[in-house]
């Protein structure tokens, strides 16, 4: 992963992923609320867990990903969620925040591996990505009451042909841009009722966007102290930003905006959304809503 600074008009700090921009997290802390702690057993892959997890060199080797990846190293964790610091050699109190912080990650269920600073751009960043598998991202969508499908919808008529409607050719989308999923009636998730809902592949049955929105509830949330010495003040990612813990947190795009993804795993949703909807030329043209929901959330 490769972080770099920049300035964008009108907007606040933004960070790059390789050419892909994130902005900063700043502001205030939230609000108490859960935290849920899992035991090991309820993560995937215990012997993958852990904060600063490197694989062996011939590992890396076979598992070496191009930069604008969105998943783990081995290709299959999707990649949720990404902190960034700078480690320096006065910085015990931050190195102290940031290993109990991140020791506390892992005890509520997420997945981490860090990045070393020879990766980056500027040689001094050091990248820690995160993964909520599906125990946490299940807890945490019953917790938030998040909507899911459960059933297609089938209450809609087919439009009835109007007539000269080939006029309007012009400035309509494909049908697979317009529409890239079928309409679902929803219903709060219950973690307990699994088969109520559509979940068919539980790697994809959350949008990457409920995803970051799960692994930020949690990361706003936990707290950067030990048990015994709990301060309800210290916790949130927000409070580490500003005390400069750590430089940046953001999700990550799943592609380069003027490119398709080369990894097949990736939707390439911003690219589609840059090619049929952010473009000036695209003004006349319908507006690819449920895209734009899916990918923005």
């Amino acid at each position: 992963i490769v972080g770099k600074q920049q300035q964008l008009p009108g907007t606040e700090t933004v960070w790059s992923h390789g050419s892909l921009n994130m902005h900063r997290i700043t502001g205030k802390s939230g609000e108490d609320n859960l935290i849920i702690e899992m035991s090991p057993t309820d993560s995937f892959n215990d012997d993958l867990n852990g904060c600063n997890q490197h694989a062996s060199g011939s590992e890396i080797d076979k598992q070496q990903q191009s930069k604008d990846s969105v998943f783990f190293r081995d290709g299959v964790r999707r990649i949720d969620f990404v902190l960034s610091y700078v480690d320096e050699k006065d910085g015990e109190r931050k190195q102290e925040r940031r290993r109990i912080y991140e020791d506390n990650l892992v005890n509520v269920g997420l997945e981490l591996e860090t990045e070393s600073k020879s990766e980056s751009e500027d040689g001094k960043t050091y990248f820690v990505k995160i993964h909520a598998p599906w125990e946490v991202l299940s807890t945490y969508a019953s917790v938030l009451n998040l909507k899911v499908p459960f059933k297609v919808d089938d209450t809609l008529d087919e439009k009835t042909e109007i007539p000269m409607s080939w006029l309007a050719t012009p400035f309509r989308l494909p049908k697979d841009i317009m529409h890239p999923e079928p309409d679902y009636f929803t219903a709060p998730f219950n973690k307990d009722k699994p088969d109520f809902f559509l979940i068919n592949d539980k790697d994809t049955f959350f949008p990457p966007s409920t995803r970051n929105r799960i692994v930020y509830y949690i990361l706003s949330r936990c707290s950067y102290t030990r048990e015994e010495c709990a301060d309800k003040d210290k916790k949130g990612i927000k409070r580490l930003l500003n005390n400069s813990t750590y430089t940046a947190a953001f999700p990550l795009h799943d592609s380069r905006y003027w490119t398709r993804s080369k990894d097949a795993n990736c939707e390439s949703e911003r690219y589609t959304l840059y090619k049929y909807w952010a473009k000036f030329l695209c003004f006349f043209k319908e507006q690819p809503l449920d895209l734009v929901r899916n990918y923005y959330g």
